[in-house]
């Protein structure tokens, strides 16, 4: 199979979509297809680095205006274009580049990894929100296939999407490069960070982590402290508000024992995040669509952990974690006890069975291969 990969994402950046779409393609190359890309990366001009909020925007945009020129400019390749079995696309905001690629050149193409995170883009603008929503309704409605990670997604893009309930709309769920997040040796890891002091760690790895566990850990090590655990918090990722995190963890007293990592090349962030015994993902309602990347990685490493209901039932399946709902701080503590304690013992066969049939990348790439197949050969 002759595929076209199409997708806005910077693989080299460290964000949710960049980890996704990265380990993706690295598995997806082990697979029997003749794969050409034009991703993010790809096409980016500016790669500086800041951490300054404006320049980061300034970076992205330019960029992404390069990008999608890239893809325009397919519409001229027409030998490209006409050697290709089926063109993938991975949206990003405003898909303007990509709906005049799919009205000149007419491909036969699937969308992949759609998620209401791309349906709410630029939600506080009227105009703009509108237009972005008419450019996927039409690209959704031209599409072969669409593919989403989560029931509750699914049902988001048919209320969203005019003609949503008639589109040809798979649940396949997120999967983890398996090769990359897996059990390791937590003691030498914690060694080589100079964190081997510690009874148990605790934390987040991930970016915006104020917003999506980070806080409920810094409080959970607090509260373990308090009773005389000698337990430290890592914060991985990422954070525009990290500052409210530290002044929470001064304000508890335990600003020593929570270690900010911050932004680390992807390749360490597997090592970092298999060193906790718990590892946090608390989402709000409103994401509770979502399909946590970081879960799933918390899992594949050995690691236990406690989220909030939505797509991550199985944790509870498998007995490696719980399920608390956001703002129930009594009982992420009373849980967290738990799986520190004598009385849990995992089953590690159990474990790792569901990770090999149902976390791994292979397996949703496996889905996706037999459904674009089916496509290519109609």
């Amino acid at each position: 199979m002759k595929l076209l990969y199409v997708s806005y994402v910077d693989m080299n950046e460290t964000s949710g979509p960049s980890i996704n779409e990265g380990g993706f393609l690295r598995v997806l190359r082990d697979f029997d297809v003749d794969l050409d890309i034009i991703t993010g990366d790809t096409t980016s001009v500016l790669k500086i680095g800041s951490s300054l909020g404006a320049l980061k925007t300034v970076k992205k945009i330019v960029n992404y205006i390069v990008y999608s020129f890239a893809v325009v400019s397919l519409i001229f390749n027409k030998s490209k274009m006409s050697d290709k079995d089926l063109v993938v696309l991975r949206l990003g905001p405003l898909p303007i580049a990509e709906s005049m690629l799919v009205l000149f050149s007419n491909p036969k193409f699937v969308i992949k990894t759609l998620g209401s995170g791309n349906l709410s883009w630029a939600s506080g603008n009227v105009f703009l929100h509108r237009i972005h929503l008419r450019l996927y309704a039409y690209l959704a409605k031209k599409s072969s296939m669409i593919d989403t990670v989560t029931d509750e997604s699914m049902l988001q893009i048919k209320e969203t999407l005019p003609d949503g309930q008639n589109l040809p709309i798979h649940v396949i769920d997120n999967g983890v490069d398996t090769n990359l997040f897996k059990f390791r040796e937590k003691r030498c890891i914690r060694q080589k960070y100079e964190l081997d002091d510690y009874q148990y760690i605790v934390g987040y790895t991930g970016n915006f982590g104020s917003k999506r566990g980070a806080t409920e850990a810094i409080i959970t090590t607090a509260k373990f402290n308090a009773d005389g655990v000698n337990v430290g918090c890592v914060i991985l990722g990422y954070d525009p508000d990290q500052a409210s995190l530290v002044e929470l963890s001064i304000s508890l007293g335990i600003e020593g024992k929570v270690h900010f990592l911050g932004s680390i090349p992807f390749e360490n962030v597997p090592e970092v995040t298999s060193m906790l015994d718990i590892g946090f993902s608390i989402l709000s309602n409103e994401s509770k669509g979502a399909s946590p990347q970081k879960v799933r990685q918390y899992v594949a490493s050995g690691v236990s952990v406690i989220s909030t209901p939505g797509s991550d039932d199985f944790i509870e399946d498998i007995q490696c974690g719980f399920l608390v709902k956001q703002g129930d701080l009594d009982a992420m503590y009373s849980y967290a006890k738990f799986l520190l304690s004598t009385e849990y013992w995992p089953d590690y066969e159990l474990i790792q069975l569901h990770i090999k049939n149902h976390l791994s990348l292979k397996v949703g790439i496996n889905t996706r291969l037999k459904i674009w197949s089916k496509i290519c050969d109609n």
